[in-house]
């Protein structure tokens, strides 16, 4: 409404002071008839911006004729939803007969109308109401239209103040009432265009006016509520709809809620009526306290059941209330509390009793005993046996401590089972030296639990590994037993963290002079299964074993991947080639850890990377860098990590380790076609070759973390 208002205005002043029509030259006026119609444009989005100025989502409740003192219509007046009363004013005309007068006209049936000079405008018949839009264009002919609902009124030619009749080559000037400025003030809007201005009245508004209108509701006594109604009369009333648990009491500044009980929740409509078609509405809201643990309990009376070995949990929360926590129970200590919608940390110690335990924690209101919530907090006891597949499945296990220990029968990192197994047995077990083995010193049994494989690893712990196999054979796992704790860091050679040592290396390699236990396993390209590598630092002799030993053929020998599985402890050697009749180039792959895969849970064979400085072509380049022979050993990295000179397994008709002492190779998780995998070759003195060799090799891997 604002805006058809606010043309009708405008285009008023268009009009206004014209005089009577003259011939003239239409080549002359079809020019400037181009330049007025960019200026009508100008004058509709000047008054677009006027309606925005005012304010916007207005709406009209009523209209009323405007009158002067000898009664004539000048304009009207609107009364909006808002309380917001304006007086539009049409321009007065001096001279009715200089162009067509605007204005607004109640008809016979007391309904407002747009008029033109004196004659109420209709379309189809019909009266055109005030609140029906009209615009207004200058046609080509040089006529002024109005349009109402896509029909163009010929309102007759634009008129001229200057030019005399029949005098040729003299041109109208048209006053177009372009709007040149625009100032609100406290009680009027001043629209300012080129011959004058024009006011608008801004009405005082209509309001009901609460300051707060959000309340916390904690006991039942009242709660008062100041108000005060802005443009108020004798004639204002103000009253209240409430819910059934808030009465309210209205008084003559002020409401009064009383809540029928502690933290109810509801809503009072609070209103203020002028009796003149204006009403006020402000909304109040009430809330209790809320405070709701939002993690569904874990059983019925147990809000919450852990491992026996868990250590932390979280406690998420909903509240609009300071509250404090009190652990009841030792063995639960809080930690933190954590943004607004809470979350609350609490660490926890083991359960190390085969029994479970329960535990409580009180949360009270900040600064007193008054009890919010119990929660209950229950632990399970300690299971005979430690999940070492806890951290996800794996071809091999670290262990560390005596124990009894559980993993599922499944192929590597993957949830697929084995088969049906029916019996399980530690096939082999080394000590990484020359040492006759102690069977059962490293794994001193297995057996099948609940469809799992359990492992007992005897105390004291003999450092050392040990395959353990189902079946006849389904699979096999290798435990790994270190006499140090693995570590892992990236030593500036990689973006991921990789291992200090080998895969089945039992410590770490020293730059002082490298011991056996420091070269660890060795496998052939994408096999899981380890082989032993060399008894002692100065000799290619294989390490002694426990139990089934190690077959080497005297000649070059293939086989299947199922074969391989089924023979853990066969080397298969072909020169120059894969160990695999049939090439598989997807054992071990660069994108993703495979189930073949010989690493431990989190950890790969790394992929080739030629970026890191790991699978450098030229190692020596690398910050750190020292090699020694002597030492067996070489060392890069900052800060440095240590290699050991471990050797490795020829492709071919070598039983035993080659070059131990003054050469290794270090598997990539590349193939480089059929026959060929990657990796790192290092000859102690003299290359680094990053390059590709027989996957039948038997190599050292160095696990990255995924």
């Amino acid at each position: 409404m604002k805006k058809s208002l606010l043309i009708f205005a405008a285009t008023a002043l268009l009009l206004a002071g014209c005089t009577a029509p003259t011939p003239y030259d239409d080549t002359f006026v079809l020019e400037k008839l181009a330049d007025l119609e960019t200026r009508v444009a100008r004058l509709e989005s000047s008054i677009q911006a006027v309606q925005s100025t005012l304010g916007s989502g207005k709406f009209v409740q009523k209209v009323q004729e405007l009158t002067d003192e000898a009664g004539r219509t000048v304009g009207i007046t609107v009364t909006y939803t808002t309380g917001e009363v304006v007086n539009f004013t049409i321009s007065k005309v001096t001279d009715p007969d200089a162009a067509p007068v605007i204005s607004v006209m109640m008809n016979g049936a007391g309904e407002l109308c747009w008029a033109i000079d004196g004659v109420i405008l209709q379309k189809d018949g019909k009266d055109v109401l005030v609140y029906v839009t009209p615009t207004f264009e200058i046609g080509e002919d040089g006529h002024l239209y109005v349009v109402v609902s896509g029909e163009r009124i010929d309102l007759g030619p634009v008129k001229g103040d200057k030019g005399d009749p029949g005098k040729d080559g003299e041109v109208p000037v048209v006053q177009d009432g372009i709007i040149t400025g625009l100032e609100v003030g406290e009680d009027t809007v001043i629209i300012s265009y080129e011959n004058g201005t024009i006011e608008l009245p801004l009405a005082r508004s209509f309001q009901l006016i609460i300051e707060q209108t959000e309340f916390k509701v904690q006991s039942t006594d009242p709660i008062e509520i100041p108000y005060t109604v802005k443009n108020a009369d004798e004639n204002t009333v103000v009253d209240v709809f409430y819910d059934k648990d808030l009465p309210t009491e209205v008084l003559a500044d002020k409401f009064v809620v009383k809540p029928a009980y502690k933290d109810v929740e509801g809503m009072v409509l609070a209103f203020a009526d002028s009796k003149s078609g204006l009403t006020s509405i402000v909304k109040l809201t009430f809330e209790g306290d809320i405070f709701k643990v939002t993690d569904d309990p874990a059983e019925p009376g147990i809000d919450y059941l852990l491992d026996s070995d868990a250590t932390s949990v979280d406690v998420n929360i909903v509240s609009n209330v300071e509250f404090d926590i009190v652990p009841k129970a030792d063995w639960i200590q809080y930690v933190a509390t954590k943004a607004q919608h809470y979350t609350v940390n609490f660490s926890l110690q083991p359960n190390t009793e085969p029994a479970i335990r329960v535990g409580s924690v009180d949360i009270v209101r900040k600064g007193t005993t008054e009890l919010l919530q119990t929660i209950t907090i229950a632990q399970k006891g300690k299971d005979k046996y430690t999940n070492l597949a806890k951290g996800g499945t794996a071809n091999s296990y670290i262990v560390y401590s005596p124990g009894e220990y559980i993993f599922p029968a499944v192929k590597g990192n993957s949830a697929e089972s084995v088969g049906a197994v029916a019996s399980v047995n530690v096939l082999w077990e080394t000590w990484n030296d020359d040492q006759e083995v102690v069977a059962g010193s490293v794994v001193a049994s297995t057996e099948l639990y609940d469809g799992k494989i359990t492992i007992a690893v005897p105390d004291p712990v003999h450092p050392g590994n040990a395959v353990i196999a189902a079946g006849t054979i389904l699979w096999s796992w290798h435990i790994w037993v270190p006499e140090t704790k693995v570590e892992t860091g990236t030593y500036g050679l990689h973006v991921n963290e990789f291992m200090d040592r080998y895969l089945g290396a039992l410590v770490v390699a020293d730059e002082a002079g490298a011991h056996v236990h420091s070269f660890g396993l060795m496998y052939q390209w994408g096999r899981k299964d380890p082989i032993v590598g060399a008894k002692s630092t100065t000799s290619s002799s294989n390490a002694t074993v426990a139990g089934e030993a190690f077959i080497f053929p005297d000649t070059g020998t293939t086989s299947t991947v199922e074969e391989a599985i089924q023979n853990p402890t066969m080397f298969c050697s072909t020169q120059n080639g894969d160990w695999l009749a049939a090439p598989d180039n997807t054992l071990w792959a660069d994108e993703a850890k495979t189930i073949y895969d010989p690493c431990p849970p989190g950890y790969r064979v790394p992929a080739r990377d030629k970026e890191q400085p790991f699978f450098a072509a030229d190692l020596s380049g690398n910050a750190n860098w020292f090699d020694s022979a002597d030492l067996k050993v070489f060392k890069m990295g900052d800060p440095a990590t240590v290699f050991a000179y471990a050797g490795y397994r020829d492709d071919y008709g070598v039983k035993s380790v080659t070059h131990t002492g003054d050469r290794v190779f270090i598997w990539s998780a590349h193939n480089d076609g059929d026959a060929k995998g990657y990796g790192l070759n290092v000859r102690a003195g003299s290359s680094h070759a990053l390059g590709s060799t027989p996957k039948s090799r038997g190599a050292s891997v160095r696990c990255i973390a995924e």
